[in-house]
């Protein structure tokens, strides 16, 4: 709940302060832009009016105890390459064979050596990963044999972001850039739950000296347990979510409160709600 020092109402007309967002909330509980071209509430029809305002996703992970040592920005989360990183949880999640991984992010310099430095993952003993070397960024799932299934292996720039989804629909992987499909191979093996959660900037359980933190910069981050449609991919790559069925994580550093008509607003970047009930009975 937000305690507001001023009014924010004037007489019996709400008056939105710029820190919120107009929404409608559905049975479901989804929570979607409302139309401002509508009433925003009505007497006639005792419509309550329902508000939120957002959080950029930095300041509830570091609540939580689960930023370590990255640092915020105007719009993205740092990571030095050395030792941080953040923990997005989901240890012993059960994927099976159906799974989307989305986040944008820039490599800022890497070492000239052939090491892999991990944008996310969670491998263990099973597992993913989207991860990149000094030439190439890639997608990786752990197999059941330990052997690697490899995708991807995208030349990239330095310093400049990319929009990276990896969905993997129980027949083939698919890995796009910016929208655009740059790979995919038949693969059907299920993917095993890890004991240790996902994690940015680095697997927590080096076991292995090719597994290096990442030098990295992330604006968000985004994770189902289904394969998603190529509209949904359209829209995730301009940073919208048009479809909240199976998202377990959605995380943005980038501040974002230009949401439009109808677009989702995940439940992790909302900090509170705001509900004006108007008095019916005066």
């Amino acid at each position: 709940t937000t305690t507001y020092n001023e009014g924010i109402l004037n007489g019996t007309e709400p008056i939105l302060k710029d820190e919120l967002i107009p929404v409608e909330i559905e049975d479901d509980g989804t929570v979607r832009k409302a139309d401002l071209t509508k009433p925003w509430y009505s007497y006639a029809e005792q419509k309550w009016a329902n508000a939120v305002i957002t959080q950029n996703s930095y300041d509830a992970l570091t609540n939580s105890g689960d930023v370590h040592g990255a640092t915020k920005n105007d719009g993205y989360v740092s990571f030095d390459g050395v030792d941080d990183y953040i923990d997005l949880g989901l240890e012993n999640y059960d994927f099976g064979k159906e799974i989307t991984v989305k986040i944008q992010a820039k490599i800022n310099s890497v070492e000239d050596n052939d090491k892999n430095h991990m944008l996310i993952t969670n491998f263990e003993s099973a597992g993913f990963s989207i991860e990149y070397t000094k030439e190439e960024i890639s997608g990786s799932f752990l197999k059941s044999d330990y052997t690697y299934k490899k995708i991807g292996n995208i030349k990239y720039n330095l310093n400049q972001y990319y929009n990276i989804i990896v969905i993997y629909d129980g027949q083939k992987i698919m890995f796009y850039v910016d929208g655009i499909m740059a790979d995919s191979d038949e693969y059907n093996e299920v993917i095993k739950p890890s004991v240790i959660g996902l994690h940015l900037g680095t697997n927590i359980n080096i076991v292995q000296d090719n597994s290096q933190y990442g030098n990295i910069s992330v604006k968000d981050v985004v994770i189902y347990n289904r394969a998603i449609s190529k509209e949904e991919v359209n829209a995730l790559s301009e940073g919208k979510i048009i479809n909240s069925d199976g998202l377990l994580r959605y995380v943005d550093f980038t501040n974002k409160t230009n949401y439009e008509t109808s677009e989702i607003i995940p439940e992790s970047v909302i900090e509170s709600y705001f509900v004006w009930i108007p008095n019916y009975g005066t």
